[in-house]
């Protein structure tokens, strides 16, 4: 079982509170494409997924039959397993909300037929800069249309 497989049983079945999973921080280049897009500086910041973000994740977007409603699928194991591979190879990244004094970012990366949306706030304390993981949610990506004289078909 992987950290971060542990991290969401743990944090399903409500066990733990305030656990963390540190997967490095950004290099350099990357930090700084971030923070021109954005104007989130995020240079040096550790990136941190934690047992409550996990636990909001799954009571926002974990049932599977409610996010159909929305046109979003329910997160499974999975999912959250992706996020260190959305964080690091997103393909677009936009300035989140800003809450309690934490910037936001929100990291979006598109696999196979789904867009990921992962946000990401950035608590700063003296030198010490994290950016935790907040929640994220999974959209499928919509069929386009072809109309053709003859007939309509999906892609």
């Amino acid at each position: 079982m992987s950290k971060i497989a542990g991290l969401f049983a743990a944090a399903h079945q409500g066990l733990v509170e305030n656990e963390t999973l540190e997967f490095g921080c950004f290099p350099n280049f990357v930090a700084q494409k971030i923070n021109m897009e954005t104007g989130v500086n995020i240079k040096g910041a550790k990136r941190l997924i934690t047992s409550s973000g996990i636990s909001h994740a799954i009571k926002q977007h974990g049932n599977d039959q409610l996010e159909k409603q929305r046109g979003q699928k329910g997160l499974t194991v999975s999912d959250f397993e992706l996020i260190p591979t959305i964080i690091a190879n997103y393909d677009r990244v936009e300035k989140g909300h800003e809450n309690r004094g934490c910037k936001g970012l929100l990291f979006i990366k598109q696999i196979n037929d789904v867009d990921y949306y992962v946000a990401m706030k950035l608590r700063t304390n003296g030198g010490d800069s994290k950016l935790e993981f907040a929640t994220m949610y999974a959209k499928h990506k919509k069929s386009q249309c072809i109309n053709t004289p003859a007939s309509n078909k999906l892609l």
